[in-house]
């Protein structure tokens, strides 16, 4: 376990006080997605997926979808990126306001 996964998963109490189970993966602070794929990516071996996911409070089929989408960014893998998205996102809302 490195050291950004102990100094991130510290920071990432739910606004409930718990750590693990919790749902508000939604709510984590701007950049931690990017932190805990980083971790999960540069884990130890014998370090799964579900432990990483576990330590962060998120759902391990969040962190899936958050490595599977990083290879998208990262132009691995075909897909949207979510600067795509984002940009879908914003023409969307323009077109329905």
């Amino acid at each position: 376990m490195g050291l950004l996964h102990g100094l991130v998963t510290s920071e990432l109490a739910c606004r409930d006080g718990e750590l693990g189970g919790c749902r508000c993966a939604q709510a984590l602070p701007p950049g931690v997605r990017d932190d805990v794929v980083r971790v999960a990516r540069d884990r130890e071996p014998g370090v799964t997926v579900e432990q990483i996911a576990k330590d962060f409070g998120v759902h391990p089929m969040t962190l899936f979808k958050w490595l599977r989408q990083a290879e998208i960014d990262e132009g691995a893998k075909p897909g949207a990126s979510r600067a795509e998205s984002a940009e879908l996102r914003e023409a969307r809302t323009a077109r329905a306001g």
